[in-house]
């Protein structure tokens, strides 16, 4: 499903685990049909009842596990905020009362516990809008704290200088990179400087590059090296489809079709937690697709690389996918400990579609879409044109459910 929704330009993503494995403290609420509900709706009318009728098992089941769930957010209101903050790390008051109408009918105990949320200690106020308290953007003290964390892991991780390589290693792999791709004019500045920064000493280390500027032929080399100093190297990416891809296409093609053995994130850190996990400190871990990678998980991956002194790298592009869960951590990541960027798109041939590339990659998709309807290449359809009232329901829609992109600390830091 992620695979497909990514594929058509989609920018979210489903997360397949249980409350229980994602940390919330409630039970899934069974689905009910609209049928059922209008057979509930009928028999209460029949009978003349002020209450719904029970039709089905599935019925009374949907019922009861709304009512625990109910009295669960009674006792301890602060849940919600657990909920809200798995998929947003910074939130609006709207998305806390979204959540709140999803498990409390009555007007009376959603004004209680909407209260009550508003005067918890747990809330934090990230930007106060005095003109339009409804835009007031929140988080909460556990976000800011996992945040906290984070950071220190990364910085203690950027203090360790191991998994060093030997320079004629480097420029081996680099000459033959550069004899195989020869036809495409050998490798570029930009994968020269990239290979050499992850390779380098360090536990850590990161590549940002925008699609098409051969992060994908960079660290095939990257691999020929550490496999000459006899480290293995393995894969991991944020979703099944994704290590696929890096097992399959990522490393191996056009050096030495070796491919590299991938598993997903999820697998890694459930092997290491159950004491299965055979990486030690002559392993090399290449996290794909980083920025797809909730801040708790990044943690998690952070405190596991740093017990088994293995050495990471993050490879990501920066406008692509957000995780799916709450949290920028690959943003945060790299802004702590610097990156290697791949900026020279080398995939396409033509220049003017190298530049539009380019400017996807940095969010001008205004600009970027110009330049291929200059070439003819963009054709608009003619349809109806939707009503006045509706873009700005649209408009009004995405206000609400806007979000700060910015780091939690980085907003804490803004003069109010």
């Amino acid at each position: 499903s992620n695979f497909y929704l990514k594929l058509y330009g989609h920018d979210v993503q489903i997360d397949h685990r249980s409350y229980k494995e994602r940390g919330i403290e409630m039970e899934p609420q069974p689905k009910r049909g609209r049928g059922i509900i209008e057979q509930e709706k009928r028999i209460q009318k029949l009978e003349g009842s002020s209450e719904f009728s029970f039709v089905t098992d599935k019925a009374r089941a949907f019922y009861d596990v709304q009512l625990r769930n109910l009295y669960r957010i009674i006792r301890h209101p602060e849940i919600v905020f657990d909920i809200v903050t798995k998929h947003h790390g910074t939130f609006m008051w709207a998305d806390v009362q979204k959540k709140i109408h999803q498990y409390v009918d009555d007007p009376h105990l959603f004004n209680r516990v909407d209260a009550k949320l508003k005067n918890s200690p747990e809330l934090i106020v990230l930007q106060f809008d005095p003109e339009n308290k409804g835009s007031t953007v929140y988080t909460t003290r556990r976000m800011l704290a996992a945040e906290k964390s984070l950071i220190e892991t990364v910085d203690n991780l950027g203090k360790m200088q191991s998994h060093g390589v030997e320079t004629h290693h480097i420029e081996s792999a680099i000459t033959k990179a550069d004899k195989e791709l020869i036809k495409y004019g050998g490798l570029s500045a930009d994968q020269k400087t990239a290979i050499h920064h992850l390779v380098n000493k360090g536990q850590i280390k990161c590549v940002v590059g925008i699609a098409g500027a051969g992060k994908t032929t960079a660290l095939e080399v990257c691999h020929e090296i550490w496999k000459s100093e006899g480290y293995a190297v393995y894969g991991l990416a944020p979703t099944g489809k994704a290590s696929q891809n890096l097992e399959s296409k990522t490393l191996g093609n056009a050096l030495d079709q070796s491919g590299i053995p991938s598993t997903t994130l999820h697998k890694f850190l459930k092997s290491y937690e159950e004491g299965r996990c055979q990486y030690n400190e002559k392993s090399v871990l290449i996290l794909d697709e980083a920025g797809m990678v909730d801040l708790g998980r990044f943690e998690k991956l952070l405190g596991t690389v740093k017990n088994l002194g293995i050495k990471l790298i993050i490879v990501g592009d920066g406008a692509q996918l957000q995780p799916v869960e709450a949290g920028p951590a690959f943003r945060l990541v790299t802004t702590r400990l610097g990156k290697a960027g791949l900026n020279t798109v080398i995939r396409q041939k033509e220049d003017w579609q190298k530049e539009a590339t380019v400017l996807f990659g940095r969010q001008k998709t205004e600009e970027a879409i110009k330049a291929y309807a200059g070439k003819g290449y963009v054709h608009i359809v003619g349809e109806k044109l939707p009503t006045s009232k509706t873009p700005e329901d649209c408009v009004n829609q995405y206000e609400i459910a806007h979000r700060v992109s910015s780091l939690i600390y980085r907003e804490m830091a803004k003069p109010c």
